[in-house]
């Protein structure tokens, strides 16, 4: 999540009788100068200054850009980790101590809960919960589509059930694409078409015993249909990147960029 750091507007300049003859203006605005200037006087004349506003960045994708934009509007960036901010700008969810967050007081790049949207394996489950829900309720929505008309098969690796039942459901010659749930930019990510050796690994990581799996800590990994035929453009494979702001959660507030399309190099299925 991003955030919005500040809108300027544009310096207001009153209209005169001259412009719109039939409007006579009143001394309010005349007394909302003289009170305004009152009030830079009194704050000329005191001690008190506003305290610097302080920012935590975390090192990773255009961390210098951030503090670029902080540091341009007076924020001043921290060295080191603190719960004393009032900005948070770090690229994990977990980076951020939500027990000691003072809501209203201080803004963080993250919401509670956004690991349902945000990483491979809970998307898949919350869109699995959503047609489940859909598909009970006797008004859906027009809009509505089953999983199968979007998402190729999908299975988790690191459950044993849905592990089984991708293994049982793969044919000689079939391709699948394994995709790390929690990292991002393509990492990790390799195509499959013998199953074999995946079964190899799995079985023996269920015959160790629990406290041995757990040092192990085996990524949670989903695997996927690879889509033989995809929808090119000019030629080329493509991502859609689409761009959504939440502002604030309560109230909602959502502000969402229609995107752009991010071609890959011409595609060509024998290499």
């Amino acid at each position: 999540m991003n955030i919005c750091i500040r809108l300027m507007a544009e310096e207001y300049q009153s209209p005169s009788t001259s412009d719109h003859p039939n409007v006579s203006l009143t001394t309010t605005e005349t007394k909302t100068s003289n009170h305004s200037k009152k009030s830079e006087l009194q704050k000329e004349n005191t001690l008190y200054t506003e305290p610097q506003p302080k920012c935590y960045i975390g090192a990773g994708n255009n961390a210098e850009l951030i503090e670029s934009i902080l540091t341009s509007i007076g924020y001043e960036r921290q060295s080191e980790r603190t719960d004393d901010f009032k900005l948070k700008w770090v690229q994990c969810n977990q980076s951020v101590n939500w027990n000691l967050f003072k809501d209203g007081e201080q803004i963080v790049n993250h919401i509670q809960g956004e690991d349902y949207f945000t990483t491979k394996i809970q998307l898949w489950q919350s869109l699995q919960t959503y047609e489940k829900i859909s598909m009970t309720m006797q008004k859906r929505s027009p809009q509505f589509l089953p999983l199968n008309q979007f998402v190729p098969e999908t299975f988790k690796l690191d459950e044993k059930n849905d592990r089984d039942t991708f293994f049982n459901t793969h044919k000689p010659g079939d391709v699948w694409i394994c995709k790390p749930s929690g990292l991002n930019q393509g990492k990790g990510i390799y195509l499959v078409r013998d199953v074999e050796s995946l079964k190899s690994k799995f079985a023996e990581i269920d015959s160790m015993d629990k406290k041995k799996q757990i040092s192990i800590k085996p990524m949670k990994r989903v695997i996927q249909r690879y889509i033989m035929n995809p929808l090119l453009v000019q030629g080329k494979k493509f991502d859609i990147r689409c761009y959504m702001l939440i502002s604030s959660v309560k109230p909602l507030l959502i502000f969402y960029h229609s995107g752009y399309i991010r071609l890959s190099i011409t595609f060509n299925i024998i290499r």
